[in-house]
């Protein structure tokens, strides 16, 4: 077996820093969004935008996602998605999204209409990987 370099180490120490940061940013931003802690949605949402991160895959890449965290936590996969919809809409509607977010910037999102959990996903995912960089 080989033994790990020292730049090495230092690639996999940084990667999981880069990791940490990322999912501390997820968690603030969804806070500052409006996103209730309480709800399921909002681990689940946490998740995939983490995982939609990480994996940098497009093809089927949500009910991969769905598939992973559901397993993860022993729900089905619709209990994913309706929860992360449920979060979105309460969000959305009933806590008020901040206009004035990065988020709005992009021309799919809309402050009158919830976006798609997918298009949601993809977007945070996009817009934080730059800001932990």
């Amino acid at each position: 077996m080989e033994q790990p370099t020292p730049n090495n180490v230092y690639q996999q120490n940084q990667a999981i820093a880069r990791d940490e940061r990322m999912a501390e940013c997820i968690s603030d931003t969804l806070l500052n969004l409006g996103f209730r802690p309480t709800l399921k949605g909002f681990v689940y949402l946490k998740e995939a935008i983490f995982l939609y991160y990480k994996k940098s895959i497009v093809s089927s890449i949500f009910s991969d996602i769905y598939s992973i965290i559901a397993e993860k936590y022993h729900v089905t996969v619709m209990s994913i998605d309706r929860s992360i919809k449920k979060s979105i809409d309460d969000a959305w509607y009933n806590r008020g999204m901040n206009p004035e977010h990065e988020l709005f910037e992009c021309p799919c999102i809309r402050v009158d209409v919830a976006p798609t959990n997918s298009t949601f996903i993809a977007m945070l995912a996009e817009i934080l990987k730059y800001r932990v960089i």
